[in-house]
């Protein structure tokens, strides 16, 4: 089979993560250059390497917070997310991209009937997560901060969502109580006292039998059925490359790091409504799937290619070169981007707006998102936010690379380059030998670029040692 039908197979594991650009005619009507690739590759013989971007905005004016927005790829080196993180850090409020259940972003309303619908699905969403460890532990959890305790070594992403949907929607702390067998959780209603009717009425849930897990044997939680998924595709595609995991490598249980997104049940509504069947979301929620199975058998093919990784981060960054999606058809469009990225970016939007409104925002604002979202998030903080780019902002983080050398090693590359080109340039009759063609010329000069290239990206990243 040709590499480029492997290529394809691997690019279905990316549905999120290629970057996208406006057009020369959208940026016209925009009166505004287009954005930047917030996702690129660079490759020169056997070396391969891949890049995302952050950069920022603010007022024209010049007032106001700072929004940065970081675009990132859910597999890539350790390094990668070390300098991710390290960036975010700085950020006074983190806007990350997780599609939970609806209870996961925490319990509101303008109406008591309202906050008390946002509440029992909050009090849904720990119900999974108290069942979960009932599963795993044999009991249920002494308390909630066990719980959240639980659901965060599985996925940090969790730790804020947990957090969130303690609290009901007239800000009382909910009711635990549990043995090994039972709980009860509980939210006052809107007096936050027990009993009352009305909007005071109590909200409780109990333990299910139903929900419940049956005790299983040794011998029967090794069978094909019953034993634990062996991982998602994206590990998959990690271990083939030899890179990590965004989810494990990055800490996201830190107050100021909040999901922004819809929530999955609206993922899944919207994309029903649009007649859209969703392979995105079959190929990464159901292990058991057909297309799952097929992506899997040609993953684990192609990852035998002795040139894979370089023919991957080629593909992704011809991938982010090439596909152009204007807002319009990512927001009104009948396919499923028109959910996983436009409707998507209008619920990140509208927390944005929301923190901005405020009395005392936050002075720095990041929007961490797959380069994906980041051409519609560059638009619409634009043309909506009346935001500008900060001149000098761009920042840039080496996702992964393949045929790499030590700086030291670099740098001779780079010295021998020149002086090739160098010696070229001011070839005359005298000098001897063949005149150096144009194509000869031309691919000097390339390698002199390249080299650089990867000199500055070495430094600035300080990935590489000088030995």
């Amino acid at each position: 089979m040709r590499f480029s039908r492997w290529i394809c197979l691997v690019a279905l594991l990316f549905p999120l993560s290629l970057a996208s650009h406006l057009t020369a005619q959208d940026a016209a009507a925009l009166s505004v250059t287009p954005p930047p690739r917030f996702m690129r590759s660079e490759s020169f013989g056997k070396f391969a390497a891949f890049e995302t971007i952050a950069l920022a905005y603010q007022r024209a004016d010049h007032t106001g917070p700072i929004v940065w927005l970081v675009g990132a790829v859910h597999v890539g080196d350790a390094k990668y997310y070390e300098r991710l993180e390290q960036f975010l850090d700085g950020k006074d409020l983190v806007l990350f991209e997780s599609v939970l259940p609806r209870g996961a972003f925490g319990a509101f309303g303008a109406t008591d009937s309202a906050r008390a619908r946002s509440t029992q699905d909050a009090m849904l969403f720990l119900r999974g997560i108290l069942e979960r460890y009932a599963r795993e532990k044999g009991g249920y959890p002494a308390s909630l901060a066990d719980a959240r305790a639980f659901a965060t070594s599985e996925d940090s992403r969790l730790s804020r969502p947990v957090e969130l949907s303690r609290t009901d929607a007239w800000g009382h702390a909910l009711r635990y109580s549990a043995s090994a067998d039972e709980y009860a959780l509980a939210s006052w209603g809107s007096d936050g006292c027990e009993g009352g009717t009305g909007a005071a009425l109590d909200l409780v849930l109990h333990a299910r039998a139903d929900l419940r897990a049956p005790a299983l044997s040794k011998d029967m939680a090794k069978s094909p059925q019953h034993r634990k998924p062996k991982g998602d595709l994206y590990k998959d595609l990690a271990d083939a490359l030899g890179v990590s995991l965004q989810v494990k490598e990055m800490c996201y249980d830190k107050a100021n790091w909040t999901p922004a997104d819809l929530p999955l049940e609206s993922v899944l509504d919207r994309l029903d409504a649009k007649g859209v069947r969703s392979a995105t979301v079959e190929m990464l929620t159901r292990e058991d799937s057909l297309l799952n199975t097929v992506v899997r058998f040609g993953l684990a093919m192609a990852s035998k290619l002795p040139d894979f990784k370089r023919i991957v981060i080629e593909a992704l960054g011809s991938a982010g070169a090439g596909v152009s999606n204007t807002s319009a058809g990512a927001e009104e469009g009948k396919d499923e981007s028109s959910v996983i990225i436009g409707e998507r970016n209008r619920a990140v939007l509208d927390r944005l707006r929301m923190e901005l409104d405020v009395p005392s925002p936050p002075r720095s604002i990041a929007i961490f998102y797959g380069a994906a979202h980041m051409a519609q998030f560059d638009e619409r903080l634009l043309s909506e936010f009346g935001m500008t780019r900060l001149d000098d902002s761009l920042r840039t983080f080496r996702a992964m690379e393949t045929g790499e050398l030590s700086l030291a090693q670099l740098r001779a590359q780079l010295t021998a380059a020149e002086a090739a080109y160098l010696q070229a340039l001011t070839w005359t009759a005298e000098s001897g030998g063949k005149k150096p063609s144009p194509k000869r010329m031309a691919s000097l000069e390339q390698r002199v670029k390249h080299f650089t290239w990867r000199v500055d990206r070495a430094q600035t990243n300080a990935v590489f040692s000088d030995s």
